[in-house]
């Protein structure tokens, strides 16, 4: 992972099923062939706590298990993260993978997007967060067409 373009996006959603509709695109296994492409539907409860609602992560390869989606959320929403990687009863090299990964993100994406990020998951009623791996900023931000907000960043 490396040596390839990581992407993180967070966008935001009027409403569920908007963010559902981009999630459907987003993991169109044709798509599979561009590279590894992790994301989850995040929804704003009444009490104002995040839940994820769905998601899907590569079955197999460096990216399975989650490590992609867990390493992003851990750094954007931290219980989810560990929730999501706790749930799916990961080794102890995928936790190392995973704190990889995140410390990638943490290294290389400005602090004000992660502010930003952090905004729009909370700022509607559904977010969706992406993370992709040889793809770019472009192919990815054109999956989220019905967001009423998003951020694209690359690694």
């Amino acid at each position: 992972m490396d040596d390839h373009p990581l992407i993180m996006a967070v966008a935001s959603y009027a409403s569920k099923p908007a963010a559902e509709c981009d999630f459907g695109e987003v993991c169109d296994v044709r798509r599979a062939s561009h590279g590894p492409v992790a994301a989850a539907v995040i929804q704003k409860g009444a009490d104002g706590s995040l839940t994820m609602d769905r998601h899907h992560s590569p079955a197999s390869g460096p990216t399975c298990e989650g490590q992609l989606l867990g390493a992003a959320l851990v750094v954007l929403a931290a219980p989810l993260g560990i929730r999501l990687l706790a749930s799916a009863n990961v080794t102890q090299e995928t936790w190392l993978a995973v704190a990889h990964v995140a410390a990638r993100f943490w290294e290389n994406v400005p602090r004000s997007d992660f502010h930003r990020m952090g905004t729009l998951l909370e700022a509607r009623q559904a977010a969706l967060v992406v993370v992709a791996a040889n793809q770019t900023t472009p192919e990815v931000a054109q999956l989220l067409a019905n967001a009423t907000a998003r951020i694209v960043t690359e690694t």
